[in-house]
């Protein structure tokens, strides 16, 4: 939501408010089936969240970063981001390590 809301000043700067707008029409419009199908594949699940996110990692290596993936700062965030996401899921890092 903050993304969201960070980018209506952008769009109306870029000219691409009215596009935004209609976004979130169409956000607005199609959510009750796309909670409907979520509902579904959720309920067919073979792993929680928590052990799917304990796979995954917080690390930037990608080519299409360019140097933004080496930025100290932005790694650091980034790590406590996903500390943060994996306490919320009760899928701390530490539980591997016990």
């Amino acid at each position: 939501m903050a993304t969201e809301l960070a980018l209506v000043p952008v769009s109306a700067a870029g000219g691409w408010f009215g596009q935004k707008l209609l976004a979130w029409g169409d956000v607005l419009r199609w959510a009750p089936r796309l909670l409907r199908e979520r509902r579904e594949i959720q309920s067919q699940r073979a792993i929680s969240a928590g052990e799917f996110a304990r796979a995954l990692t917080a690390e930037l290596e990608s080519p299409y970063l360019g140097g933004a993936g080496r930025w100290r700062a932005l790694r650091a965030a980034l790590r406590a981001y996903w500390s943060l996401v994996l306490a919320l899921l009760g899928a701390s890092r530490s539980a591997d390590a016990s």
